[in-house]
């Protein structure tokens, strides 16, 4: 569908922006150099697995696809 070849030439949201605290703890930009397949949903707060969500994988309610990933302690561990 068009709707999806128009996401895929914008490429995965990834907003340069003060994320919000929670907890002492949020996201971080520079994690989009090292997982350049890192999108970020200003709305939800959360982070998502780009070319997963496109491929529309909704097995076992991975975080990274269904409801964003949102535990930044130790982000780069989680991420990996």
């Amino acid at each position: 569908p068009a709707k999806a070849k128009v996401y895929i030439l914008l490429g995965p949201f990834q907003p340069k922006t003060n994320f919000p605290t929670v907890n002492g703890r949020h996201f971080r930009a520079e994690w989009y150099n090292t997982y350049p397949w890192l999108e970020y949903s200003l709305e939800l707060n959360r982070a998502f697995c780009f070319p997963c969500r496109l491929r529309n994988e909704r097995k076992n309610e991975n975080p990274f696809t269904i409801t964003g990933f949102h535990q930044w302690k130790n982000g780069t561990l989680r991420l990996n």
